[in-house]
């Protein structure tokens, strides 16, 4: 699960936006589920940033994360 959650960290402070789980996963072709759960987690890590706003890719407002310093 390290190298998983890895690559979801890797995913996002290579591409700028706020992204839902649902596109974070499809975006690495893997299950929403686990996606989700490391996005929680990750909430709470330094240089990420969660809220209730708007997804870059689907344009649906929903709960969504980024690495801090991207727009």
């Amino acid at each position: 699960m390290l190298d998983f959650r890895e690559a979801v960290i890797k995913f996002l402070k290579e591409h700028p936006g706020y992204l839902c789980a649902e596109c974070l996963a499809s975006s690495l072709g893997v299950p929403v589920h686990p996606t989700t759960m490391i996005t929680l987690g990750l909430r709470r890590a330094e240089g990420f940033e969660t809220s209730h706003g708007v997804c870059s890719r689907c344009q649906r407002h929903i709960r969504v994360i980024k690495a801090e310093g991207k727009t």
